[in-house]
């Protein structure tokens, strides 16, 4: 699956045929290509763990920049960004080293 949804076609799910109509049209219909990005794709992700992100504990002080709070209607992890809180330097500098 990738981002919830089924890749092998389930019987009454959309979901799938969305999903992978996003990735020819990404691809001008050309489905090798398409495949293609498809598979580094899910490669990507799990190498990643892309999947994880969103029980990840990012630590006091990036909490106050940034939060995880809840999903939104089709399941995505949302995040909030607070970039104001940036102006504090010393903050900027343990965020990103």
């Amino acid at each position: 699956s990738l981002w919830g949804v089924p890749l092998l076609s389930t019987k009454g799910n959309d979901r799938t045929d969305i999903l992978l109509l996003k990735f020819l049209q990404a691809r001008d219909f050309k489905v090798d290509d398409a495949f293609a990005m498809l598979q580094n794709t899910v490669i990507w992700r799990k190498e990643f763990l892309a999947d994880t992100i969103p029980e990840e504990d990012v630590g006091t002080d990036f909490s106050t920049v940034s939060y995880m709070q809840g999903y939104d209607k089709e399941g995505h992890p949302v995040c909030y960004n607070n970039y104001s809180l940036f102006q504090d330097k010393e903050l900027y500098n343990n965020t990103f080293g």
